[in-house]
């Protein structure tokens, strides 16, 4: 599957206002193998918000890459 689709759904998401959405969109598309810096950044986000700050590290520095 190509990254940009997703991108664009993850997008229209958060222009809607829902990032719950966008995060659980952009999670699952990382879990999926989709490999983009906003991907893993917003993967961040998630899981910052769970207080999960060590793992969400790992995704930004993914995200820096």
């Amino acid at each position: 599957m190509s990254v940009l689709p997703k991108l664009q759904e993850i997008d229209a998401a958060l222009r809607a206002g829902d990032a719950e959405r966008a995060t659980s969109l952009a999670e699952a598309a990382v879990r999926g193998g989709l490999q983009h810096p906003f991907l893993f950044r917003l993967t961040a986000y998630a899981l910052e918000q769970q207080g999960a700050f060590d793992e969400a590290c790992v995704f930004l520095r993914r995200g820096l890459a």
